[in-house]
């Protein structure tokens, strides 16, 4: 999931991602896919339907989402059940 959060943040937060990219060596690829190969490389999942949440689930997830903590917390602002359904939509 956080590969997928990250790409639908930098609009909001592109240097500090190019700060992260730049710690783990490679300035020229995205933060987001540099998370990415490293879930990978673990042996760990990297898409939702790897752990068998699949788009009929999404409605669901997106409606709940909106009464956790980190909502009104994230970097570019939630306006409401849709922009979840983006996220989701990115890690799927």
């Amino acid at each position: 999931m956080l590969p997928a959060v990250m790409r639908w943040n930098e609009k909001a937060n592109y240097s500090r991602q190019v700060r992260v990219s730049q710690a783990m060596g490679s300035p020229e690829t995205s933060a987001s896919q540099l998370l990415e190969k490293l879930i990978q490389d673990l042996g760990m999942p990297t898409r939702l339907s790897d752990v068998d949440i699949n788009a009929k689930d999404f409605a669901s997830i997106a409606e709940k989402a909106m009464g956790t903590p980190w909502v009104p917390h994230n970097p570019r602002k939630i306006n409401g059940p849709s922009d979840v359904l983006e996220i989701l939509k990115l890690a799927e």
